[in-house]
């Protein structure tokens, strides 16, 4: 139970005197929520990045007791079917649907009525008392490269988005969560990182060691904000000598805060100096996706270090891992996966067996499928 927690936060209120530092120790779940009935590890990460839906006040407020800072995680520039309030989206506010993602479709960053909807959102994170958003999903031009969600106008979007819908909307966001006591990070979108970095206070970097764009971020290391980085290496957990290298080494990274995930971004997370830790969860938040890639075929090629050539260099990319059908062969010693797991997709390696009451089924057929 949280009661215990509770006791040392009798309310839930803005975050105004939240600071970010260069260099944080975080860890990110989107696949689960924290469970607290159990010690919450890593126990040293400060800042915790976590889905703004499925967890509760009670959660975030219990995990603030324990000097966390809790970042909330949504998406702001595409519409997910299986959110509550999916519904409230108009057909004018959609445009087309993701490739990888066919539940996914992309927004109108300039409707009042999505505007409304994510309003709506960020104060239901400072209501559960978050201390800062991590808007996903919002830049779309038609390039070869894409990265995140906010990256919308870099994407064949249906809706004609510019990179100017992406920066005003990003001024929208990071104004109400401001009027809130509210901090905003940038998700990725790196084209845009030189016109906003003055109106965020920390950026979630996708894979910039991968292909070779960290050194981007240079100049918003040295105004003092924390770039939060992520790497997917193919091997994770089991993370190889060569794999750390590429993920923690690459140039530009000077200041970062790094983690090693695997992309069902669950609990497990690896650190550059070799340490690991998995924080127990319970079910809910965002379903697990693939990382974004540039082709629709699977990629079949090992992981490298070496960067496609794209139309336009300022836009990380994602990759997909290759295709391994879920249940070919039975799972490895008999093992299963429990609610929420990976459990088959491209170059899965692991169990494909779901425990009893579960099925494994595909969430982005052929990259990823997962118990439900």
């Amino acid at each position: 139970m949280l009661c215990w927690f509770l006791a040392a936060c009798a309310c839930v209120g803005t975050s105004l005197g939240v600071e970010f530092a260069v260099g944080q120790k975080f860890q990110i779940v989107l696949s689960g929520i924290p469970n607290l009935d159990t010690p919450l590890v890593p126990a040293d990460a400060p800042v915790y990045d976590i889905d703004l839906e499925g967890t509760s006040a009670e959660t975030i407020t219990a995990m603030k007791a324990m000097g966390k800072t809790v970042i909330c995680y949504f998406s702001a520039g595409t519409v997910e079917n299986w959110r509550p309030d999916a519904n409230k989206f108009a057909a004018a506010d959609m445009g087309s649907v993701l490739k990888e993602w066919p539940n996914e479709r992309w927004l109108k960053l300039s409707s009042d009525n999505v505007r409304s909807i994510m309003k709506t959102r960020i104060q239901n994170a400072a209501t559960k008392g978050c201390d800062a958003i991590d808007p996903d999903n919002t830049v779309n031009e038609n390039l070869t490269l894409i990265n995140d969600h906010l990256d919308g106008y870099q994407n064949t979007n249906g809706l004609n988005l510019k990179e100017a819908d992406t920066i005003d909307y990003m001024k929208f966001l990071s104004s109400f969560a401001a009027s809130l006591g509210l901090q905003t990070g940038l998700k990725n979108s790196l084209a845009i990182l030189p016109n906003i970095s003055n109106i965020v206070q920390f950026a979630v970097n996708e894979q910039c060691a991968q292909f070779q764009e960290c050194e981007q971020y240079d100049d918003f290391i040295k105004s003092g904000k924390p770039v939060f980085h992520i790497e997917y290496p193919a091997k994770a957990p089991q993370v190889t000598d060569a794999e750390k290298k590429t993920d923690c080494q690459s140039t530009g990274m000077v200041g970062f805060s790094t983690v090693l995930k695997t992309m069902s971004v669950d609990g497990w997370v690896g650190y550059c100096d070799g340490s690991s830790a998995t924080t127990s969860t319970s079910p809910g938040g965002e379903p697990p996706k693939p990382p974004k890639s540039t082709t629709t075929a699977p990629i079949t090629t090992p992981r490298t270090t070496s960067k496609p050539t794209p139309t336009k260099t300022t836009s990380s990319t994602t990759r997909k891992p290759t295709t391994t059908a879920p249940g070919g062969g039975g799972s490895p010693g008999g093992c299963t996966q429990k609610h929420w797991d990976q459990c088959g997709g491209n170059d899965w390696k692991g169990c494909t067996v779901c425990a009893a009451g579960f099925q494994c089924k595909g969430v982005s057929p052929p990259w990823y499928y997962q118990c439900l």
